[in-house]
């Protein structure tokens, strides 16, 4: 199976978060678990989660299912994700949950003209 480097959601946008990616190539991982954060952080939407099966994420890095399990406990350990177990209606396993832990963007202010000061250089001359 080729796994695609994008895909479509099923309302028509973008699937992947820039944002979660840019956030996730800062991180200093090791290459198996920088590859799974990256597949992830690809995958996630706008609220940073993806529910990719633990198979889907070994073709696309091509390692073993057992692995996978491995490193992906390996980044909630680190804090870098979350991974929560989802259920079915009749009680079997639907794939996890990950959610991206891209810390929020600090807030920053409008400049206000009281930013400013008057008898600086440059301002109304």
């Amino acid at each position: 199976m080729v796994v695609p480097v994008w895909r479509v959601d099923r309302v028509g946008g973008a699937a992947m978060s820039v944002k979660a990616c840019n956030w996730a190539v800062t991180q200093s991982l090791p290459p198996a678990e920088f590859a799974v954060l990256m597949l992830l952080a690809h995958r996630a939407n706008k609220d940073y989660q993806c529910w990719p099966s633990a198979g889907h994420i070994a073709r696309a890095i091509k390692v073993k299912k057992p692995y996978v399990y491995k490193l992906l406990k390996r980044l909630e350990a680190d804090e870098l994700i979350k991974i929560d177990n989802r259920d079915r209606p009749n009680g079997s396993q639907q794939s996890n949950l990950y959610t991206i832990n891209v810390p929020p963007e600090p807030e920053t202010q409008p400049d206000t003209a009281d930013d400013y000061d008057d008898d600086s250089p440059g301002w109304g001359d």
